[in-house]
This record gives structure tokens, sequence and C-alpha cells, in this order.
């Protein structure tokens, strides 16, 4: 049986796409992952954004929920 997939919520660094993507990370300064999609737009939406926000966010790639890998 296969590793199950786990997200990441990343952002271009510096706001410029060429730089690559960093992740969120949690309190321990590890990346941050989540078992879905699904899971990770609603730990955004419980931080206070709206669903619109984040769907219109990620159509604009300024946030972006990326399958990780180590």
């Amino acid at each position: 049986m296969g590793k199950k997939n786990q997200y990441a919520i990343e952002r271009p660094i510096n706001g410029i796409f060429l730089n690559g993507n960093e992740q969120m990370l949690d309190s321990n300064g590890d990346v941050l992952l989540f078992d879905s999609v699904l899971d990770a737009k609603q730990f955004i939406i419980d931080l206070g954004n709206s669903i619109e926000i984040v769907e219109q966010d990620l159509d604009n790639c300024a946030i972006q929920i990326n399958e990780y890998k180590e």
C-alpha cells in the first residue's frame, strides 16, 4: 500500500514566481500538511477568510495548494 498524498499551502517567495514557493509552517517550524485540498481550504477559511477570497487567491496564484513532496 502506497503512502497517502498530503498537501501544503504555498505561495511564491516575495510574490515572485521565479523564486519558487514557500510553505506554511506549523508551530514547530515543520511544513503544515493536510490530507486533502479541501482540508487545506477549510484551514484558510477557519483563519477568517471567506471561501470567495480563498478561491480568488487560488485563481490568481497568490496562494497554491500543492501535493507535498519532501
